[in-house]
């Protein structure tokens, strides 16, 4: 895009991937990758800032535009304005075109085919949002990660997932939710509020599987981590892979394939596709990786409008 920096933020089913990158103008652009591309597409005019945070299945992407939650149809470059406020964000979008984020410091969910916002709770944020439109996400001051059940009328009862500060950052379609409890990666299962420490990091994804990925603590250092299903011991990416001159310290998204974007020290991010779909050890574990573009950029979730 003519700048130094790009951000990967989610991959779908089909290998698409969406994210930021900055321009030759330092201004940052919402920005796709088509299955197995290197390269950017903007979905930006290249004059405000836009970024593009979700994607699901059937290619729809959500973020914002100049201020504004928006969201692009597949194929398209041209973003639809879900808020007019100068201060809404889309996070998050599921199969059947339920979204879910912010606007003016609320959280809200858009219905398919509306761009009426619906007020979940104030003073919060909506995260995620899974195919049986239950709902995460998190109220502030101080922040506590939260689920929202669907079927409920406004305004919706706000269920905390615990009483010290904590996020939650994603659903899965079994209503397992990750994010992270005081200094812990943490998972909570499908029904409970018993939070599972995953290891000193924040999860960020998790797929229908129950694969997770996200980030540990370890020495001095951040490293990408990824959980295998039903376990709490946390994998290095960087064991799995060799990354030139550097090792990663971050993941952002899997797929139900088991894709993984993933952020280097030296600030490249990578996609990491499994060489085999057959489930095998950890330890034996192997990725193919290929570039998709150099990134120095906080997660979205410290982004502020």
């Amino acid at each position: 895009m003519g700048g130094s920096l790009t951000v990967p933020e989610a991959i779908n089913a089909n290998g698409l991937i969406v994210g930021v990158a900055q321009n030759s103008s330092g201004l940052w652009q919402a920005v796709s990758w088509q299955a197995n591309s290197t390269i950017p597409i903007s979905l930006g005019d290249g004059s405000v800032f836009s970024q593009a945070l979700g994607v699901n299945n059937n290619g729809i992407v959500v973020g914002s535009s100049n201020g504004n939650a928006a969201f692009w149809q597949p194929g398209s470059t041209t973003p639809n304005y879900l808020t007019t406020s100068g201060n809404g964000l889309a996070y998050d979008i599921n199969s059947i075109g339920q979204m879910v984020g912010m606007d003016n410091g609320n959280a809200v969910l858009w219905l398919p085919g509306s761009t009426t916002p619906i007020t979940l709770a104030g003073d919060a944020g909506a995260t995620g949002i899974n195919d049986n439109g239950q709902i995460v996400g998190n109220v502030f001051s101080p922040t506590r990660g939260a689920l929202l059940q669907p079927n409920s009328a406004p305004p919706f009862t706000i269920q905390t997932l615990t009483g010290g500060v904590s996020e939650a950052n994603a659903i899965n379609n079994n209503g397992q939710i990750v994010g992270y409890f005081g200094n812990s990666a943490t998972l909570w299962q499908s029904g409970s509020l018993t939070p599972i420490s995953l290891g000193d990091g924040i999860a960020r994804s998790i797929n229908n599987n129950g694969e997770i990925v996200g980030t540990i603590y370890g020495g001095s250092r951040y490293y990408a981590a990824l959980w295998e299903s039903n376990s709490t011991i946390p994998v290095t990416l960087s064991s799995l892979v060799t990354i030139p001159n550097s090792y990663l310290v971050d993941a952002f998204g899997i797929n139900d394939s088991g894709q993984i974007v993933a952020l280097s020290g030296s600030g490249q991010a990578y996609l990491l596709t499994p060489v085999s779909s057959v489930p095998i050890p950890a330890s034996i574990w192997l990725f193919a990786s290929a570039l998709v573009g150099f990134i120095g950029f906080n997660r979205r979730k410290n982004i502020r409008q």
